[in-house]
């Protein structure tokens, strides 16, 4: 009786170690099959970083003497303007705009006007979001 049951762990040892050597073997032809597409992944990956890096640094204040934004706490673009000028029959106007986000849910803004007629205009803003 007991030769037979070294004999049946002996084989079912047998078994295992053929079932690893299979496994190893497939895990190999799995990694070798992945390789190429390793290769694009990482490429695509990248590439994404790259435009990813080059859309956002657009947005990013910069430590310059006119820096916009806050890149460390994730602001963006705080303040932001437009002008506008215009002649029509003889006269002329422009207007300035400006607003600034000191706050994610607060904006000021500002803005004035003037003509060829001496008329100016001016107003100013606060706005709290909630």
């Amino acid at each position: 009786m007991l030769i037979w049951q070294n004999y049946v762990i002996f084989f079912t040892i047998c078994r295992k170690k053929e079932e690893v050597a299979g496994l190893k073997s497939n895990m190999e032809q799995l990694k070798t099959a992945a390789n190429p597409n390793q290769a694009k992944i990482d490429n695509a990956t990248k590439s994404y970083e790259t435009a990813k890096n080059e859309l956002v640094s657009i947005w990013k204040g910069t430590a310059g003497s006119v820096s916009v934004g806050n890149e460390i706490r994730g602001i963006t673009r705080q303040i932001t303007g437009v002008a506008a000028g215009t002649t029509y029959r003889g006269q002329s106007a422009v207007a300035v705009g400006v607003r600034y986000t000191p706050k994610p849910n607060m904006v000021i803004s500002l803005s004035g006007s003037a003509d060829t007629n001496n008329g100016v205009g001016a107003t100013t803003g606060v706005s709290f979001g909630f």
